[in-house]
């Protein structure tokens, strides 16, 4: 009887120290009831997630790249992104932040500016827009941040659109990309990399830059009209042949180029 008893309580006891470490565990134990949660979450997971790489880019643009640039080496680039828009969001330079290079950033907006010295303080960002001339001109802003631009034609022609709406327009400091590089770039550095997306005003930050100074590796731009059948037509394609580049791969906006001379 007393033997019974002794065995229950010691049940019990067992039992309720248990429930004890559950309810209230320590540090060590809290680790390790993570990992075990975490390792059935995982197994839940389907398993050709192992085999998926991560893009931040709209299209993949920034695979394309890492295709060329090896994004973890140890030499760490350096990139320039015009029309930066968000840290992470849409970004053909994240990618490479995130493998700790860095870059110059900019965008016009002042609310991306926010976001760029809290989430990628290594970046030079510059609250700019890029025209072919010191300038102050009118900035189409949009209920979608990503459709805001310099370019009056496309502006009208997305507002309205779907549930796209033009919100209001400001007046915006604009410089050319020769003259904010000259400023802010570190003297002697290489740009492995270049992206320019300024919706529909692509062709004007072209051509305010100098491509016998800034003259990176690689550059992508936003070609949103063209095809591969008319992409020998399209403007933007055009300049850059005349200053020594070539498109080397294209998704369905953005075109990757390189240098006419590079191997």
């Amino acid at each position: 009887m007393i033997g019974d008893w002794v065995k229950d309580y010691n049940l019990f006891a067992s039992f309720h120290i248990k429930i004890k470490r559950y309810l209230h565990p320590d540090k060590k134990e809290m680790k390790n009831l993570t990992k075990k949660v975490l390792r059935k979450l995982l197994e839940a997971i389907d398993p050709s997630d192992d085999f998926h790489r991560q893009s931040y880019s709209q299209e993949g643009e920034d695979l394309i790249l890492s295709q060329f640039i090896d994004v973890q080496s140890t030499q760490k680039g350096f990139y320039v992104d015009v029309g930066a828009h968000h840290p992470f969001r849409l970004s053909n330079s994240y990618i490479f932040y995130k493998n700790s290079w860095s870059g110059i950033c900019i965008d016009p907006n002042p609310e991306t500016k926010i976001l760029f010295e809290k989430f990628r303080p290594r970046d030079i960002f510059i609250e700019c827009g890029v025209s072919k001339e010191p300038s102050t001109l009118p900035y189409y802003m949009f209920n979608e941040a990503a459709l805001n631009t310099f370019d009056a034609e496309t502006a009208n022609l997305r507002n309205g659109l779907q549930n796209y709406k033009l919100l209001e327009v400001k007046y915006i400091i604009t410089d050319s990309l020769s003259s904010i590089l000259e400023k802010n770039a570190p003297k002697n550095k290489k740009f492995a990399f270049m992206t320019i997306d300024a919706e529909g005003y692509d062709l004007q930050v072209l051509e305010s830059n100098d491509w016998i100074k800034f003259r990176p590796e690689y550059l992508v731009v936003e070609c949103s009209e063209s095809n591969i059948l008319n992409l020998q037509n399209n403007e933007v394609v055009s300049f850059l042949k005349s200053v020594g580049f070539y498109p080397y791969s294209k998704t369905g906006n953005s075109v990757i180029f390189q240098p006419i001379n590079k191997s």
